[in-house]
């Protein structure tokens, strides 16, 4: 890296457009620059765009987990990740489990949030459930949760403009949820994002839930890429876990978890605004430093 005497640099929304650092231009490297006192410093990971003849910028061809269009993939947790639900969740449960007799308290919503319904149903009413009687107050406090959330849900700050970015950049990604489709499909068709996941997993897909990696393999089978080379993002401890154990790495956001909780991530975030395209592709591939 050549070292150079400290300038200014113009954050003008002129400049998005930049090679090097605009986040608006759709070829640019989109880097990130550091002053550490001394020399502005960057981080850049090539792809197969930006080799010349072999051995230069880097050997591809001997480079098995290397990035490059199809060959990497982000799985997407949706509830505590893209969106905010949490709120008529709770409320969803509450009212649902008030019918039965049972209180619900806040405290109990947040340890079993993001597992599936046949996990919470006996364990908040304390007994053993029928397979019928789950599926009955799953599909009434579904119901509910559709329709206190209608026309409310708001996407996490980030979320929707990084899939946007992901998808323009012809990376590979999926959803996989335990929620149920019609759930799914609500919150996607009102953000207008349904288009940028390849493949989508609900809870219907799978006969285990997180932490299990079943939902995970499954999303990667279907997009026709490797574990090692996709990179989950989830809110909570049970879907880290179930990424670790599918062999991916695994961006936590704390949404709805403190970071004590998510440190069996790979890297551990506030919120997506600041994450970008060459932050995740660094969990694959060592960047190669300019």
């Amino acid at each position: 890296m050549g070292i150079r005497a400290q300038i200014s640099l113009n954050t003008s929304p002129d400049y998005s457009y930049c090679f090097c650092c605009g986040r608006n231009n759709p070829i640019g490297l989109k880097l990130k620059f550091v002053w550490d006192g001394k020399a502005a410093r960057t981080e850049f990971m090539p792809n197969e765009q930006h080799q010349d003849w072999e051995g230069i910028v880097i050997d591809f061809a001997n480079r098995k987990n290397v990035r490059g269009p199809g060959r990497t993939a982000v799985l997407w947790d949706m509830d505590g990740v893209i969106v905010d639900t949490a709120p008529f969740h709770f409320k969803a449960w509450q009212q649902t489990f008030a019918k039965l007799g049972v209180k619900y308290a806040m405290a109990e919503f947040k340890e079993s949030f993001g597992r599936r319904n046949e996990a919470i149903i006996p364990e908040i009413l304390g007994k053993p459930v029928s397979p019928e009687e789950i599926a009955a107050i799953a599909r009434e406090k579904e119901a509910l949760f559709r329709r206190l959330a209608r026309g409310k849900i708001k996407p996490f700050p980030g979320a929707v403009e990084l899939l946007q970015r992901l998808s323009k950049s012809k990376i590979k990604m999926a959803l996989v949820s335990s929620t149920p489709p019609r759930n799914i499909d609500s919150v996607l068709e009102s953000l207008e994002i349904k288009g940028v996941f390849q493949t989508i997993i609900s809870g219907a897909d799978v006969s285990k839930g997180k932490p299990d990696p079943e939902c995970f393999l499954l999303a990667a089978s279907r997009l026709g890429v490797k574990p090692e080379n996709c990179v989950v993002i989830e809110d909570s401890t049970a879907g880290v876990s179930a990424a670790k154990s599918a062999g991916m790495k695994c961006i936590a956001i704390t949404n709805t978890r403190p970071r004590n909780q998510l440190k069996k991530a790979d890297l551990v975030i506030d919120t997506l605004e600041n994450i970008d395209i060459v932050d995740i592709e660094k969990l694959i591939l060592p960047a190669a430093r300019l």
